[in-house]
């Protein structure tokens, strides 16, 4: 079987969740499929839709750089340049079937297009982009959760959001990097400074005109996404919370099916474990430093604990959101280490040196593949009561659930487990036993054969029909 992967990101520049999944999916399905990976980039020392051609550990990978160099709204959702290079990418490749990971920085088309040449295509939905154009957090501009898309709040919303670059952003981002190269002096914060001004703002207003501009904007963008959803064979939702969101959006039960993401194991085997003694309590954060990721509500909560009672090490990228990075400096104490960006082969070595893992994030989080590493670590997980989390934890068995965004309940979490740590002997052994990455390909790979099959049946049935009706003609036509 021919695949073609389209995600938003891949590797070696990218390593966050969905181009995680969608690397460790690809490299499993590659065992068995001729694997091709179709994915976006934005190197802004490349040429604008450029095309490379490169291979990741075995897959081979196309990359097209996107600037995000949009003419208008509808281009940052439907950009036309970026459907032509698909197109040809079907053309040459022809896959049999298409799994589409993420469509940011892409198209919401790309279905219909797969369609158009007669392949079928299956999704896989990582959070809310198609509910929410703003980066799909369900996170508004004011940083408070959003219950779902509602075209008032969204317009307005919206009308506060960068959704593309000027030529001013990409020479100015360009300049950065070259100076960032010649001196090693990062100006990132202060250019996101100046850029985020009107967009910080919180007293700025957008004009009336704008909103409404953006109303129409939107209502586009939603039957794109309609369009989309019907043009995709069947979707997949790794947590029951994203699969009931796009219920009730309008989808079909029978189109969505649930399915986890699977872990790599073998990333995971023959890990020393460090012993857990009766020091202070070993507290871990893994991921981005910004703001929906809660990192400032840990903080917060250990600054209620007592200072010899834990060790805290934060892990996350401090370059992504400087200005946040910076905010939070002060809150650092003598127990809390930032210790930057994780390498991946690394994370197993640091969850396995933990008690505790801490997801303290705000958003509507899906699925976080650092909770399913933190399971196969051992370690039990402390999270916020929203989203898929909760799902993937079971309070007071392999972890803690705390209200969202509430540092005292998080506080009491942590200070009663370094308090009792028969409890964290008790959250190991109740952690669940996870689907590993070679029972998640194969459910793909049944997946994708069954699609295939039906289609197989429908052009058979589509042949048998127009025979018929030949025969047909035949039998009303004898010969004179």
């Amino acid at each position: 079987m021919k695949i073609l992967t389209v995600v938003h990101r891949f590797l070696p520049r990218h390593h966050t969740g969905a181009e995680l999944y969608s690397y460790r999916l690809a490299q499993r399905l590659a065992l068995e499929h001729d694997v091709t990976v179709f994915a976006a980039d934005d190197d802004l020392m490349r040429r604008n839709y450029s095309r490379e051609i490169t291979d990741v550990d075995g897959l081979r990978v196309i990359t097209v750089q996107n600037h995000r160099k949009y003419a208008n709204f509808a281009h940052s959702y439907a950009d036309p340049s970026m459907e032509k290079l698909f197109a040809r990418v079907l053309q040459v490749e022809q896959p049999d079937i298409v799994h589409f990971q993420h469509l940011l920085h892409h198209s919401l088309n790309y279905g219909a297009i797969a369609q158009s040449f007669g392949v079928p295509s299956v999704m896989t939905l990582h959070e809310y982009w198609l509910l929410c154009a703003r980066n799909g957090q369900l996170f508004d501009a004011d940083e408070n959760r959003c219950d779902g898309p509602g075209l008032e709040k969204c317009s307005s919303c919206m009308s506060r959001f960068m959704w593309g670059r000027s030529n001013v952003d990409v020479w100015m981002l360009r300049g950065i990097l070259g100076v960032k190269k010649l001196t090693g002096m990062n100006l990132k914060a202060t250019a996101r400074k100046l850029r985020l001004r009107r967009l910080s703002d919180t007293t700025f207003v957008p004009a009336e005109s704008q909103i409404e501009k953006m109303k129409k904007g939107l209502l586009l963008r939603e039957a794109s996404v309609r369009d989309l959803l019907e043009s995709v064979d069947c979707l997949i939702a790794p947590s029951r919370f994203l699969r009931d969101r796009f219920l009730e959006f309008g989808v079909d039960a029978d189109c969505i099916v649930h399915s986890d993401y699977g872990t790599e194991m073998r990333d995971f085997r023959n890990l020393t474990k460090t012993p857990h003694g009766d020091g202070p309590l070993r507290i871990g954060f893994l991921g981005s430093m910004q703001p929906v990721k809660g990192v400032h509500v840990l903080l917060e909560a250990l600054g209620h604990l007592e200072s010899d009672s834990f060790e805290a090490e934060l892990y996350g990228d401090i370059e992504a959101k400087p200005e946040y990075v910076q905010k939070l400096g002060d809150s650092f104490g003598q127990s809390v280490r930032l210790k930057g960006k994780a390498p991946a082969k690394d994370i197993p070595r640091i969850l396995s040196s933990l008690d505790v893992l801490v997801v303290p994030s705000i958003w509507w989080e899906n699925s976080p593949l650092v909770i399913h590493e933190a399971f196969a670590a051992g370690v039990p997980v402390v999270c916020s009561d929203v989203g898929g989390m909760s799902e993937l934890i079971e309070h007071g068995k392999s972890g803690f659930h705390f209200k969202a965004g509430s540092a005292i309940d998080l506080a009491a979490c942590l200070s009663q487990l370094s308090g009792n740590r028969k409890i964290l002997a008790e959250f190991r052994s109740g952690i669940p036993i996870l689907k590993d990455m070679k029972t998640d390909a194969a459910f793909h790979d049944q997946l994708f054969e069954a699609i295939l099959s039906h289609y197989e049946e429908l052009e058979q049935s589509a042949i048998d029909d127009e025979e018929n009706d030949v025969l047909q003609w035949i039998a009303d036509h004898p010969d004179p």
